[in-house]
């Protein structure tokens, strides 16, 4: 796939991936050369050749999902093929046919406001600070 030309007037050759823009003076002398990009859209087809270049080695892993959706999918041939890869259909998580299961990881269980606070002080030390603030607050009502 090359980049087609076209022959504009007598100046220079245009390409679908660029326009080369020469301004002259009146003697024929190229004073200004420019090269302008042409718009091209996300995900669009590159404008570079397959020719001449020798691609990685690939294997090629086929995946399954629950609803019974199977595809392949290329990796290169030293890529560490992953378990689950998201299905083209219908992006549920599919399985490497022939893999292992995926290894669950370890959860941590989660931690309390009370556990923290446990962290930080001890039960004896709670229960003095819960002392002075009840005499406080008693102290307070008794003013009131």
């Amino acid at each position: 796939m090359g980049a087609a030309t076209r022959a504009v007037g007598n100046g220079p050759v245009e390409t679908d991936r660029y326009t080369e823009k020469t301004s002259t003076t009146n003697e024929g002398n190229s004073i200004m050369g420019e090269r302008m990009l042409r718009g091209s859209r996300l995900g669009a087809v590159s404008y570079e050749s397959d020719r001449n270049t020798e691609l990685a080695p690939r294997q090629t892993r086929e995946y399954l999902c629950a609803k019974g959706h199977q595809f392949e999918v290329p990796f290169a041939v030293d890529a560490e093929v992953p378990t689950t890869w998201e299905c083209k259909f219908d992006g549920s998580v599919a399985r490497l046919v022939d893999g292992s299961e995926p290894e669950q990881k370890k959860a941590k269980p989660p931690r309390t406001h009370w556990d923290m606070l446990l962290e930080r002080r001890s039960i004896a030390e709670l229960e003095d600070i819960l002392a002075e603030r009840l005499q406080e607050v008693r102290t307070r009502r008794g003013r009131a």
